[in-house]
């Protein structure tokens, strides 16, 4: 299996984002925040992984109530991946 397209709305700190994964071949994860330059600490390098596992589990190692963006009623995760030479989504 490997990951094409993710599409996430509303979860967790994401409010709309997009990763093609066909843009690269390895990724090293780098955050920073708009306005604190040095500063890494939660700012969604680690969403990306849990929205993931979230859309392939339907599991997450969150509390249910802090995975749909505050203020918003729903969250959408989607993951397009290939295997082999089909493609899927979930």
């Amino acid at each position: 299996m490997r990951p094409y397209r993710l599409y996430i709305e509303d979860f967790m700190c994401y409010d709309d984002a997009y990763v093609d994964f066909n843009q690269f071949s390895a990724a090293l994860v780098v955050g920073k925040s708009e306005n604190i330059t040095d500063e890494s600490n939660g700012v969604g390098k680690t969403t990306l992984f849990r929205a993931i596992e979230y859309v392939l589990f339907n599991h997450s190692d969150v509390v249910l109530e802090h995975i749909v963006r505050d203020d918003q009623d729903k969250c959408s995760v989607t993951l397009d991946f290939i295997d082999g030479v089909q493609e899927y989504r979930v």
